[in-house]
């Protein structure tokens, strides 16, 4: 009954604050409204992605190999270049190493074709890899018009208007848009902003001069620790909810369809957040340390996960090696592979990240508390 009490009362005070309230709101959108107009046409599927180097290896000997010639020639218009080599764990590396967008293994013998992606060149190995899939389809389509009606090949080979296929994609790969992008990525900063909330949740009782009374009434350090850190994720959760909301049915942000595990990697992050301010606070005592601490990891751990522009453009290496510590990297890449590729594999390690710096944070501020005199 006393958490309970405490969580109604974090609440009520934290709403009583308006203009920290709409902050916490509109800033963000706001943010998306600007960013996602201002890079709309940088972000459009019409922008030059440069030079992209590929490297291929052709294996055996037989019709895919010569099919794939002529589309090296088409691809030369969308400064695409090919480079063949022999040695395939060499070309791998120079993948990896970031020297080439990707490597395309084409197996004759298996009549199979795969692909080694470097996520650095994202647009550029992708742009590969839907121009490849056509590619197979075509020739899928040639090889079995060979076996039905061979008669019908050369006028295939002209490029007839007859329509021999239809395709309808089930799980279509869509490129997300700078609203969408910028969508997320400002969600997830205001969320990262939301420290503050649980900082002055904490040191707020002391610039009050209430903290001593609190700590008298008939309540434990555990009940005051535990309402004001739930208290304050109420809030947060709150606030962040609207944001998501509006962004989506009003600004027209893509969030795509599996709501559910996009607010497990969310909501982990929101603890991780407001456990980070609450230990920052009790680590610093003074609200100036406290504030110049958080205003110094908070726009880092940002520009780190890709929050103001993506990192893919500074073309470092270094930059993305570094960027793999921030949580909020983890996070966004996360949220757009499930929207945009209905890929959950960095969903675990996400959610993981977060909890264990919760769980850091959360564990030295109650150890420090605790030892605080009444």
């Amino acid at each position: 009954m006393n958490i309970l009490n405490i969580i109604t009362k974090e609440v009520k005070q934290n709403f009583r604050n308006k203009r920290t309230l709409a902050i916490m709101i509109l800033f963000p959108v706001i943010l998306i409204v600007i960013l996602g107009t201002a890079f709309s046409k940088s972000m459009s599927n019409d922008i030059k992605l440069g030079e992209i180097k590929v490297l291929y290896t052709v294996q055996g000997e037989g019709n895919i190999g010569e099919t794939f010639k002529e589309l090296q020639k088409e691809l030369k218009d969308y400064n695409v270049g090919f480079k063949e080599t022999e040695n395939i764990e060499r070309a791998k590396s120079s993948v990896q190493d970031s020297n080439y967008s990707c490597y395309l293994l084409i197996d004759e013998n298996n009549k199979d074709i795969k692909i080694y992606k470097n996520n650095r060149y994202y647009l550029g190995a992708s742009f590969v890899e839907g121009i490849l899939n056509t590619f197979v389809q075509r020739y899928n389509v040639i090889n079995e018009i060979k076996e039905k009606n061979p008669g019908v090949l050369e006028e295939v080979a002209k490029g007839s208007e007859k329509k021999y296929t239809r395709v309808q994609s089930l799980n279509e790969k869509k490129e997300p848009r700078a609203i969408d992008y910028y969508g997320v990525t400002m969600t997830t900063l205001i969320i990262l902003y939301s420290a503050f909330t649980g900082a002055y949740g904490m040191i707020g009782e002391k610039n009050r001069k209430t903290e001593a009374r609190i700590i008298a009434a008939p309540i434990t350090k555990k009940e005051i620790f535990m309402g004001k850190t739930l208290g304050t994720l109420v809030v947060t959760i709150f606030q962040i909810s609207i944001v998501i909301i509006f962004s989506k049915y009003v600004i027209g942000v893509n969030w795509g369809n599996n709501i559910g595990m996009l607010l497990l990697v969310i909501g982990s992050e929101i603890i991780m957040a407001v456990s980070m301010g609450i230990g920052v606070a009790f680590l610093t005592k003074t609200e100036a340390a406290m504030s110049g601490i958080l205003n110094f990891l908070i726009p880092i751990t940002v520009f780190l996960g890709g929050g103001y522009v993506p990192l893919e453009e500074f073309n470092s290496e270094i930059l993305n090696t570094i960027s793999n510590f921030s949580p909020v990297r983890w996070v966004n890449s996360s949220i757009l592979n499930i929207v945009f590729r209905n890929n959950y594999e960095k969903v675990i390690p996400a959610i993981t990240i977060n909890l264990v710096i919760a769980v850091i944070f959360l564990i030295t501020a109650s150890t420090l508390f605790r030892r605080e005199e009444a």
